[in-house]
């Protein structure tokens, strides 16, 4: 990271586990500080996500968050869809504690009309001579992944009308000469704001996990770009962008640069401590083994919300399993890690990554039709990195991306126990497992919001526990395979010949014995693949070796 006169911008989003991790980019909150701390000139923005999800959360509630945030010199944020996670009471709490503003541009209260949890419709700064004006905006899909808020307790403005009401104000009433919307949302609505509406220098968006630059020209032919900027993820990733004012004084980006977070960085003094204040609480139970994975699992947003992955086969599967359904469909924003595990052992931290919402499993009752149109939405929003994107178990389907959303689904196909498949009866009833999240409507999924409950959420199984029991009883198998294959080698040794050691043994059938060897001759570890159940159309059947 190399120290520049012309003044910079340095942007972050969607940050969730303080703690670094093992691989490169170690990231870390403490590393972060430092990083940020290297320009102490720089303008420090961030676009939302912070309080949940993560494991840290899962037990804190959000509150180790804002002392650590605060040590970032944070100019102004706007919200992430995740920071209501704990409900509007506790955000406005968390709120209370943080030392910088919060922008919300288009979402206001219902009661009074102003921006939700008294955010700042807009901010007007002096920065390093400049005149910058500052808008937070989020999207309508945004609203539809709150667990805490209906679409009814906000009033929600669409992000282009808005934005272009107080881009015009910015500009002519305010008199700024830069204007930078602090956006959470996907890639397609900053690329559609752009287009839009002109008159925005800088978009610096959340929601997304992937760092990308680009540009937009605006759609009104007035010749107006505007730069968009995706800043990556969880403290590993920082954007850093150099302003160059160019002729007549005009604000311009002369580079944008992805900066990495390393273990070659030093870890902040000050947020150091406050980092290994939240491991202590977490403590030993976190590196406990679970068991075993022989292949890498994959919990990447950039693959689980645009395909199958083994990781969402081996959950759903899991789920289907433990709840006696015939499918189980959860959406692929359940899978939070952005990260892969394995091969090799796995860990309590590891299933508490992946899945640090404590997600009640239902069952519901569901007709192929409405099965068919769980999948329809599912899709609709691909190839953007959408939360709605399924995971499944029972079923294989293939879908048309380049077909209308709504009419995607070309084929669906149920799984029974032997394998065998059977289309889908639009008629015909199943049990479908779900998470209680989906089965109110959320994430779009409202076609299962009046089926009929089979096991509600208070019966159903908890999700990361479900999980982490599975990777429990397999490695309970092993020890128990381990300690049997050690009890024949000593009978072998004291009696010479284990069958008239074990004259029970001796008397079994052939085929008996060659069941308990084929059960007892496997690994007792997660070898879970790719299957081909989710395919685009033309796409072929993966390989069997295929992880």
């Amino acid at each position: 990271m190399s120290a520049s006169p012309l003044p910079r911008i340095l942007h972050f989003n969607d940050v969730y586990h303080v703690l670094p991790r093992e691989k490169e980019p170690m990231g870390g909150a403490a590393r972060f500080a430092s990083a940020l701390a290297s320009e102490p000139e720089a303008l420090v923005l961030f676009s939302g996500d912070a309080f949940a999800p993560s494991i840290d959360s899962t037990i804190t509630k959000g509150a180790h968050m804002p002392a650590i945030l605060n040590q970032f010199n944070i100019a102004a944020a706007c919200y992430g869809n995740h920071d209501f996670d704990f409900g509007t009471e506790r955000l406005a709490t968390l709120l209370s504690r943080t030392n910088f503003p919060w922008i919300c541009s288009n979402v206001d209260s219902p009661d009074d009309g102003e921006p939700l949890l008294g955010a700042h419709r807009y901010l007007v700064i002096e920065w390093a001579g400049i005149k910058v004006g500052l808008l937070g905006l989020v999207e309508i899909e945004w609203l539809d992944t709150l667990a805490t808020l209906d679409n009814d307790d906000v009033v929600y403005s669409d992000f282009v009308e808005k934005a272009t009401e107080l881009v015009s104000r910015l500009r002519n009433d305010e008199g700024v000469d830069l204007v930078i919307a602090l956006t959470h949302m996907r890639e397609n609505n900053d690329e559609r704001l752009a287009r839009e509406c002109a008159g925005i220098d800088l978009i610096l968006g959340g929601h997304d996990h992937f760092f990308k630059t680009s540009e937009v020209a605006a759609a009104d032919g007035s010749g107006w770009t505007t730069r968009i900027c995706k800043s990556g993820t969880d403290f590993r990733d920082l954007a850093g962008i150099t302003l160059d004012m160019g002729l007549a004084g005009k604000p311009g980006f002369a580079t944008v640069e992805h900066i990495a977070i390393t273990g070659e960085l030093d870890e902040h003094p000050d947020v150091a401590p406050l980092v290994a204040a939240v491991g202590d609480m977490l403590g030993e139970t976190l590196d406990k083994v679970v068991g075993t994975s022989l292949v890498e699992l994959d919990a990447r947003a950039a693959h689980v919300r645009t395909g199958e992955t083994n990781l969402g086969n081996l959950v759903t599967d899991i789920v289907r399993i433990a709840q006696d359904s015939d499918i189980c469909i959860l959406n692929s924003g359940t899978l939070r890690s952005d990260d892969t595990y394995g091969p090799g052992e796995i860990r309590v931290r590891d299933i508490t990554a992946i899945l640090p919402m404590e997600d009640m499993m239902v069952v519901l009752e569901l007709t192929g039709a409405q099965i068919r149109a769980a999948l329809e939405n599912g899709v609709s929003k691909y190839p953007t990195h959408e939360g709605r994107f399924p995971q499944v178990s029972g079923i294989l389907f293939v879908f048309d991306p380049d077909a209308v959303p709504g009419a995607r689904i070309v084929s669906v196909d149920v799984v029974a126990a032997d394998g065998s498949t059977t289309p889908l009866d639009s008629d015909a009833s199943y049990r479908v497992s779900t998470k209680e999240y989906l089965a109110s409507g959320k994430d779009g999924f409202t076609m299962f919001a009046d089926a009929k409950v089979l096991v509600d959420g208070e019966c159903g199984v908890m999700l990361p526990t479900a999980l982490r029991n599975h990777f429990i009883m397999l490695n309970t198998l092993a020890a128990l395979r381990n300690a049997e294959t050690c009890f024949h080698k000593a009978v072998r040794f004291f009696h010479g010949n284990l069958e008239r050691a074990h004259s029970e043994e001796a008397t079994k059938s052939s085929d008996e014995k060659a069941r308990r060897k084929s059960f007892w001759d496997r690994e007792f570890a997660v070898n879970t693949r790719v299957e081909g159940r989710i395919r685009t159309v033309g796409q072929d059947m993966p390989s069997l070796s295929s992880p």
